[in-house]
């Protein structure tokens, strides 16, 4: 397969220190076409985070000298990591474990053993979220790509995911209720693209029948 034209260039970070584990996870992101660093220990996690601003954090709980719920916590911390979204990768499955990761604001939870696919899946639908632009753009964009894109010719496909997008409902709520809609969250994000390009007299953007979703 090709690599991802959304999620290339991206930047993760894997903090693990099981080798089996590395190449894991390093196989399933380069798929994407993201950059992978690793480190093998809180402080080296820490001390990567704050060097190289990675896009995503794949994080194990259990690393030597810091675990992953303390590294977090400082994560969350520093103005310049703050935002970072986390995806916690473990064998820890107790229901308190997975508590704790949410509070400290990891957007998901992935129990060891696992299989790449289901990574794959989810660190693309974290690297997709972080794409989305803030709250307060985000309808006047959204109208804007819909009224460039109602000139196009849209598979049937993209035609019915347009039609979610009607001016009267936000981002956050329509992901809210498909959350696991990688498709319909690819869209968005090509949405919010075209109708940026738009508004920077770019032109139409890249969003045809020849997207994602087309048949």
């Amino acid at each position: 397969m090709g690599l991802d034209p959304i999620t290339r260039g991206g930047k993760v970070l894997v903090v693990e220190d099981n080798y089996f584990f590395v190449e894991l996870l390093k196989a399933a992101v380069a798929r994407l076409g993201c950059e992978v660093f690793v480190a093998r220990s809180g402080i080296e996690a820490l001390d990567l985070a704050w060097k190289h601003q990675p896009d995503l954090i794949l994080l194990d709980v259990i690393l030597p000298e810091e675990d992953g719920f303390a590294v977090a916590q400082i994560l969350r911390a520093n103005e310049r990591t703050k935002g970072v979204p986390i995806i916690f990768v473990t064998a820890r499955v107790e229901l308190e474990d997975r508590k704790r990761g949410t509070s400290l604001g990891a957007v998901d939870y992935i129990t060891k053993p696992y299989r790449p696919s289901d990574v794959l899946r989810r660190v693309r639908r974290a690297l997709l979220r972080g794409q989305l632009p803030s709250l307060a753009s985000r309808l006047a964009l959204t109208a804007k790509a819909r009224e460039v894109m109602v000139g196009l010719r849209l598979a049937p496909e993209l035609r019915e995911k347009l039609r979610l997008f009607d001016g009267h409902r936000t981002l956050e709520s329509i992901l809210a209720a498909r959350e696991d809609d990688l498709e319909l969250l690819e869209f968005a994000v090509r949405l919010l693209r075209t109708g940026m390009a738009a508004v920077a007299g770019e032109g139409p953007g890249r969003l045809s029948s020849e997207g994602p979703g087309a048949s």
